[in-house]
């Protein structure tokens, strides 16, 4: 391939727990910008992975709520980004091999997870990020930026994106549990708000998973959600 073609890989590290629209959404902002005139990357690829179960199942807990095991949460990614053929699910996309093949590697993150570790400071040739802005934190993340010396639009190697809609996975789980067809298809895929009614609703069983396994998990202590949707 033409080296001088700039090509480009978008990673998300999270729970999806379940997958939302917003998540989706995420990789569509970032897909726009990268290809966009700013940019000008003409190749855009992405992946996305899961935290583990154990990190998922623990994290919900906290918040009184049932946890969805991998391999359902993987199926119901998959539904959601059929219609997006440079998005796919992958727990083994191997970035250095993207990025000794010419790619430009991206990490796709949430303000507040970036305004919180100021990742902004890591940012460089060899560690890329693109930020969604959650409702209200843009301020925070500018004053962090010019605090540090940076641009306050940021640069090639911390892109940031538009301000987004909120939409966790905690509203999509709680509507769930009411039988909220409505609220659910505000929020998710058809697909996965008819899966998360029958699997996770009002009456619904004790969530069992539809698919036994944890293929494509993230495994080890560094399991962390960095799109702060979960």
């Amino acid at each position: 391939m033409d080296p001088s073609i700039r090509k480009a890989a978008v990673f998300m590290l999270g729970s999806l727990c379940p997958v939302t629209n917003a998540h989706i959404r995420c990789f569509e902002e970032a897909n726009a910008l990268l290809r966009g005139p700013k940019h000008g990357y003409v190749e855009v690829r992405a992946f996305v992975s899961l935290n583990s179960d154990h990190h998922v199942a623990s994290k919900l807990a906290a918040k009184g709520h049932r946890s969805i095991c991998a391999e359902d949460r993987r199926k119901l990614i998959e539904l959601s980004i059929a219609h997006l053929p440079w998005l796919q699910f992958s727990a083994d996309a191997d970035k250095a091999q993207l990025s000794a093949a010419g790619y430009h590697v991206f990490e796709l993150n949430g303000g507040d997870d970036v305004i919180k570790y100021r990742k902004w400071r890591r940012a460089g040739p060899n560690k890329r990020y693109i930020t969604m802005v959650r409702p209200g934190t843009l301020d925070d993340m500018v004053c962090g930026l010019v605090q540090d010396g940076l641009p306050d639009c940021g640069n090639d190697y911390f892109i940031i994106g538009p301000e987004l809609e909120d939409i966790s996975s905690s509203l999509v789980r709680e509507a769930s549990s009411r039988g909220d067809r409505d609220a659910l298809l505000r929020m998710v895929h058809p697909a996965v708000c008819d899966w998360m009614l029958r699997r996770y609703g009002h009456g619904a069983g004790g969530g069992a998973c539809a698919a036994l396994g944890t293929a494509g998990v993230h495994h080890g202590h560094a399991s962390h959600c960095a799109c702060l949707l979960c």
